[in-house]
């Protein structure tokens, strides 16, 4: 019994000192291979915005002028945010284009080519230690639209390469070697609490060419902060610019109800989207007996295919509880929109929202309680579309789904956005981008 419990002479106890060291020597060694992984990564990055700077030099420079960098969550295929960035290039003189790039997030999925082919691809840097370089390469920034005014993104970590990091540090290294930056359409969050962000940020609403906000909770929310009104403009959401929006509503056909999703999705509400996604569709059969009921759910987010990703595991939570849904595919296009298929739309995504209000569809506007972004521009946008009776918080939805779907469902509030609001967008984009190419 005894010798079944040595190893050629080693103890039990010496044996387990034995393997805790290996597996603590295996410990470091993985940490070293994945400190080395990501300083590889780090430098083919750093080599491919290097590359992509040069390339961009060497064109730009047969075509006079400024040369323009258009920044923002741009290359993710956040379908919002690629409106906007097409919005801003639409509005840009013909001339302007050839010297002209757009800042893109590293994104194996992204469709370059539904890019103007004119202008380049500067993709993200790899660490805030490359903005310099960057900012050189550039006489004008622009950042085209977006809730990219966050101080929870703001820190000095140079590996810190979010969106709402990057515009307070990129906007100062330019403002500092005497470039000009443009502010179109931001918003903030709920609410600014650091002291550093907001002595940057009013230093860039100060020193910027231009500084605009989309709606008017965050012009008040940067005013009451002490950032001078005087140096902050109103303009609508950068999309509602877009001409595509303009067209009245492609045909939807067909005779079932189709009552679409589009979640801000996160692989830990999948259960919590799938139980509210019952309820709709429960209420809709109710309240539309005489209609067979589909449920579309639509991605919205393109990146690594991830919305496609999480609503197949949506759909296949709501299939074990007897409901049936359709997956609808990533598009661009707006009159191929799976969004004008539907009767009514529940968006938890703003754009989304947005879309269905220029459209006239139906559609529960949704804010997720929790999200620091979504509180001022979700309730802009109701106000702006006649559809305040149509805002909810994720949590109002969450405490009693049935009687929220009931009271949406039963009433179908259509949305109208006044066709001034497409005009004065239109007009001040073009105006911009005239001062922006000149």
């Amino acid at each position: 019994m005894f010798k079944q419990n040595k190893v050629e002479g080693v103890s039990p106890a010496q044996l387990s000192e034995a393997l805790s060291s290996i597996e603590n020597r295996l410990g470091e060694l993985n940490g070293r291979v994945a400190f080395l992984e990501s300083e590889l990564m780090v430098a083919g990055r750093t080599a491919l915005t290097s590359l992509e700077l040069t390339s961009f030099e060497r064109y730009a420079s047969k075509h006079p002028g400024k040369r323009i960098l258009v920044a923002g969550w741009y290359g993710a295929d956040n379908l919002g945010d690629e409106l906007m960035l097409r919005a801003v290039l639409e509005h840009l003189p013909e001339e302007a284009l050839p010297r002209t790039a757009a800042l893109l997030w590293c994104n194996s999925t992204y469709d370059r080519l539904g890019l103007d082919r004119r202008i380049h691809a500067i993709h993200y840097p790899a660490s805030t230690w490359e903005l310099e370089s960057v900012a050189d390469s550039f006489d004008v920034l622009v950042w085209g639209g977006g809730a990219i005014l966050d101080d929870g993104q703001f820190n000095s970590d140079k590996g810190n390469f979010n969106t709402g990091n990057l515009f307070i540090r990129m906007s100062e290294v330019m403002l500092a070697r005497g470039k000009r930056v443009y502010c179109l359409g931001l918003s903030s969050n709920v609410s600014l609490t650091k002291p550093d962000y907001i002595a940057y940020l009013k230093n860039i609403v100060e020193k910027a060419d231009h500084f605009s906000l989309r709606d008017s909770t965050s012009l008040e929310l940067l005013a009451s902060l002490g950032i001078p009104r005087e140096k902050m403009a109103r303009c609508e959401d950068l999309v509602f610019s877009y001409k595509e929006l303009e067209g009245s509503r492609p045909r939807k056909g067909g005779d079932a109800f189709t009552l679409g999703f589009v979640l801000l999705n996160s692989p830990e509400l999948n259960e919590n989207y799938a139980s509210v996604i019952v309820a709709a569709a429960n209420e809709a059969k109710r309240i539309y007996e005489d209609k067979q009921v589909k449920v579309l759910l639509i991605p919205f987010l393109n990146d690594e295919h991830f919305d496609d990703v999480q609503n197949a595991d949506i759909k296949n939570k709501l299939a074990a509880q007897d409901v049936e849904a359709e997956l609808a595919e990533f598009t661009y296009s707006l009159a191929e929109s799976p969004i004008c298929r539907c009767d009514a739309l529940v968006s938890y995504k703003y754009h989304s929202a947005l879309i269905a209000c220029c459209y006239g569809i139906p559609c529960m506007i949704v804010a997720r309680s929790e999200h620091p972004h979504y509180g001022n521009k979700m309730g802009y946008l109701a106000r702006l579309a006649h559809a305040e009776n149509a805002l909810y918080t994720s949590a109002q939805v969450d405490e009693n789904p049935a009687a929220a779907f009931a009271r949406f469902l039963e009433s179908l509030p259509i949305p109208s956005v006044d066709k001034a609001v497409f005009a004065e967008a239109q007009s001040y984009l073009g105006t911009m981008g005239k001062r922006i190419a000149g």
